[in-house]
């Protein structure tokens, strides 16, 4: 006697047969690679969902871009998110970039670049604090 299971989603119960993604348990987009459920255990409606309802807000956060920067985690293409700061002596709001070179530190768009840069040469130590919450 042959005993054939239908697969069914963890999260709705519908048949996941032919589902194709995989779930990631800690979503890939901070950084997972290991822990994940083959495909058919999660059907792709729901991973769809939790991939646009539930990960995409947080990652477009502010908490959720400045974690990612300050841990230095890619996304699907490789890229850190920018991070933000303000250089307190000419009070220029500043973007950083990690990129292949290491650390780039840019005056965010808008900012007077030239005020930043006068306030910062012949120095050797100068400090930056990051921006808080910007939502």
């Amino acid at each position: 006697m042959v005993m054939y299971f239908m697969m069914c989603c963890i999260f709705c119960k519908n048949n996941s047969e032919n589902s194709k993604s995989k779930e990631h348990i800690i979503p890939e987009s901070i950084g997972n690679k290991e822990y994940v459920l083959p495909p058919r255990w999660v059907c792709d409606s729901c991973n769809n969902y939790f991939s646009r309802k539930v990960e995409a807000p947080f990652l477009e956060s502010w908490y959720g871009k400045i974690s990612r920067f300050e841990m230095r985690i890619p996304n699907k293409k490789g890229r850190i998110p920018v991070g933000t700061g303000v250089h307190p002596y000419s009070r220029t709001k500043l973007d950083l970039l990690f990129d292949k070179d290491g650390l780039s530190i840019f005056s965010a768009s808008g900012e007077d670049e030239t005020r930043f840069v006068k306030s910062i040469q012949g120095k050797v130590n100068f400090t930056f604090h990051r921006l808080e919450n910007q939502n």
